[in-house]
């Protein structure tokens, strides 16, 4: 009993992973475009706050003379890190943080 093998054809070479690709491109392009007014707007309503988060952190700011502000630098952070009050008061606030935290998961509120 002899058992003749034969190769098989090869399947054509396609690049089935681009033109996929593409498809969904294609079919998600008009959707993209609608979407990307909320998100250029979600972006500047995150962006904002932080870049004022940043610069009043390195300025010295007066609220009685608005106009005379001062660059400090890492001068309000080193002030407030060594105030004698610093301490007990991120403690209270992580002790309430997690106690909220604790409460709402054990209960389910």
């Amino acid at each position: 009993m002899a058992t003749t093998t034969t190769a098989l054809p090869k399947a054509p070479v396609t690049d089935t992973a681009s033109e996929s690709n593409e498809r969904k491109l294609r079919r998600f392009a008009p959707s993209w475009f609608l979407v990307s007014p909320s998100v250029a707007l979600l972006l500047l309503w995150m962006l904002v706050p932080l870049s004022m988060t940043v610069y009043f952190s390195v300025i010295r700011y007066n609220l009685l003379y608005p106009g005379e502000n001062d660059f400090v630098g890492l001068e309000n952070f080193h002030y407030f890190l060594t105030d004698a009050g610093f301490m007990p008061g991120m403690i209270n606030t992580l002790l309430l943080v997690g106690s909220v935290l604790l409460i709402s998961v054990v209960l389910g509120v």
